[in-house]
């Protein structure tokens, strides 16, 4: 694993990436997602600029699906430790 901390853009919050083992089905299921958003994002950027417009960034990001679900429920794995350090 190699852990790598830098700074995510101009936030002040930091990243780590780090190593997990996930079943293949789920991996499968995020990266698909991740690439189904890219699509849909190419396609909006096409129509935008058909309107002389600038459309969404289209970058493939698996790790921002993965960042967006822990995110998503952030509150049940909180609680869920209080009540295990209680």
């Amino acid at each position: 694993m190699i852990d790598t901390t830098t700074a995510a853009g101009a936030d002040t919050e930091f990243m780590e990436t780090v190593s997990y083992n996930l079943p293949v089905d789920l991996i499968d299921l995020v990266r698909d997602l991740a690439e189904a958003r890219v699509a849909q994002a190419r396609k909006e950027q096409r129509q935008a600029k058909r309107r002389g417009e600038r459309g969404p960034e289209a970058r493939k990001s698996a790790s921002a699906v993965v960042r967006e679900a822990l995110e998503a429920y952030r509150g049940r794995i909180e609680a869920e430790l209080r009540e295990l350090q209680a």
